[in-house]
């Protein structure tokens, strides 16, 4: 439910904000004071397009903002949370979009970042806009399913054919996936085995390419090795004044200072640890010379090496372990490849299996579904006839995929596609709703199924523009009684300029323009009791209200609960 909407900056709107409840909200006003715009605000929030010429004259930005109640919409939560989104469990949505100049916007869900699909996708879960130039979820055909599905209370046979369809589509890619590389496995084996061999050739080992580049480093440099080594060896040790003799003689100092004062005694120990490890490094550095040579003819063949290596690393990745994992990869996939006819031998046996329940059951989905549509037929005259369009014809057309033996030529939805059909003229052919039908037929076409609909259809909010185009007198009446009567299960937002429908308002806004600052602002205000009587009078009577007008006004209000025409 949509509990509060604030609006900056959008059109001749400066700053307006509006709390609304749920049952039937009544929103009225001058014609051009600003309705419209509210809802097309909306429409912003929930996914719509936008444009610079949305943006206030004079402003660089806009905003719109509205907060949600999700209580009676927990199936949205999954929307949320598959996308991150979930505010907790505090139950509460907040949409917010920003626009800029150049047509440019950001989308918000719950603070966080969100692209126009997303918004859009959330959205339709939302709200149900429907007036006379916005584009409709009624005009598009592929939801005309959904409708009769919902009508027909066909949920859960649609959930379990789903189900069947997603097992059934996802073995078919399955096995469309294999039979591409079935064809091209001899070819495929081919290389794989011709790079195996070429990998295997080379008789790698992990970490090699590390060690030879050391070697290599050890090799190229072993001039300045030898004489470095040297230059430690001999300054340690070989030479006169040897840094091991001058500390054989500190040595022997401390250990004589240690004999006269025990305090000296650890750092003469220390010492003669130094001098120890000294003559370890010293040793070691001989060792080491012994191993340092230049040979040209191992500098070549640990080039050659390091060759090899790369470029096998050219022709699987570098550095060479990659090179080694692309050898695992080879073997696993030519293990795959030998596996292939057993597995699509399987797959087939169980795709006929799947596709004779998926079969059987859209089968039956479909003759549901054609009963439901005559129904439907049926239900939608009386509708419509009370709604003022008694010549008006209404069918479901339904075409359905012929069944064949051991093949599903369905889809997830069944082997059907339906699309309402509409004539508004006597002698009129019905055709497709989207091609016929004008935006205030199309407004009580919505109403009358939303109507039909209340009790399955989970949108929770419905927003009415202007629903009572072309409409007067008894009729009106029954419009501002359907309202309520839909009112009952969800928020029914309407703009409307009939007082026979403000009449039966929950709650009853006026929308009014005001000069302020030498600039035309639209504002908002909720009506009380007193207040009503006089707006409905103004509605029933024009600019001059009259005595007789607030009394008429009056009794509208008063019998605002009476018996609501079923349809």
């Amino acid at each position: 439910m949509l509990q509060n909407l604030l609006i900056k900056n959008i059109a001749v709107i400066e700053e307006l904000g509006i709390s609304l409840s749920p049952g039937l909200n009544v929103i009225t006003g001058e014609t051009g004071a600003g309705k419209t715009i509210i809802i097309n605000s909306l429409e912003l929030l929930v996914g719509g397009r936008s444009s610079a010429d949305s943006i206030r004259s004079g402003e660089s930005k806009a905003r719109v903002e509205a907060q949600f109640n999700l209580t009676r919409i927990p199936e949205l939560n999954h929307i949320l949370e598959k996308y991150g989104l979930n505010d907790g469990d505090s139950g509460q949505l907040i949409l917010r979009r920003h626009l800029t100049q150049g047509g440019k916007s950001t989308s918000y869900v719950n603070d966080r970042l969100v692209s126009l699909k997303k918004l859009d996708e959330i959205g339709q879960g939302l709200v149900d806009i429907h007036g006379q130039h916005q584009h409709q979820l009624l005009l598009n055909s592929d939801t005309h399913i959904d409708f009769l599905d919902i009508l027909g209370r066909l949920t859960s046979f649609r959930q379990e054919l789903n189900r069947l369809y997603s097992r059934w589509q996802a073995k078919q890619d399955e096995l469309n996936l294999l039979t591409r590389q079935n064809e091209a496995r001899d070819q495929r084996r081919q290389l794989l085995e011709f790079q195996l061999q070429d990998i295997d050739r080379a008789r790698l080992r992990e970490g090699e390419d590390e060690e030879l580049k050391v070697e290599r480093q050890k090799l190229l440099n072993s001039e300045r090795l030898t004489e470095y080594g040297q230059f430690v060896y001999q300054n340690l040790y070989e030479r006169k004044g040897a840094v091991l003799d001058l500390l054989a003689q500190v040595q022997d100092k401390l250990q004589q200072l240690a004999r006269l004062d025990p305090t000296m005694k650890p750092q003469a120990e220390t010492a003669e640890s130094v001098r120890y490890q000294l003559q370890e490094i010293a040793m070691e550095n001989r060792r080491y010379l012994n191993d340092v040579e230049y040979d040209p003819a191992q500098l070549q063949l640990v080039e050659d090496r390091l060759a090899e290596i790369g470029g096998l690393e050219r022709k699987y990745g570098s550095p060479l372990a990659r090179v080694l994992d692309c050898r695992r990869q080879i073997i696993s996939e030519l293990e795959n490849i030998g596996g292939v006819d057993e597995r699509l031998e399987i797959l087939s046996r169980e795709l006929k299996t799947d596709a004779g329940e998926l079969n059987q059951l859209a089968a039956g989905l479909s003759k549901r579904r054609l009963e439901t549509g005559r129904r439907l037929k049926k239900l939608m005259s009386c509708e419509l006839d009370q709604l003022g369009m008694q010549k008006a014809q209404f069918c479901c057309q339904l075409n359905s995929q012929p069944i064949q033996p051991d093949i599903y030529a369905g889809d997830d939805n069944g082997i059907d596609k339906v699309e309402f059909m509409f004539s508004a003229n006597p002698g009129e052919p019905p055709r497709p709703l989207a091609k016929v039908v004008s935006g205030g037929e199309l407004s009580r076409i919505m109403l009358a199924l939303k109507t039909l609909l209340a009790e399955g259809d989970r949108v929770p909010t419905l927003i009415f523009d202007e629903v009572d185009v072309g409409i007067g007198g008894s009729v009106a009446g029954i419009v501002g009684r359907k309202l309520k009567k839909l009112a009952a299960t969800h928020q029914i937002i309407c703009i409307t300029h009939l007082p026979q429908i403000a009449a039966r308002a929950d709650q009853h806004y006026v929308v009014s323009k005001q000069l302020i600052n030498g600039r035309m602002q639209t504002r908002v205000e909720e009506l009380d009791y007193a207040r009503r009587i006089e707006e409905i009078a103004r509605m029933l009577g024009g600019e001059n209200v009259t005595d007789t007008a607030r009394q008429h006004a009056q009794e509208m209000l008063n019998a605002r609960q009476s018996p609501v025409v079923s349809g």
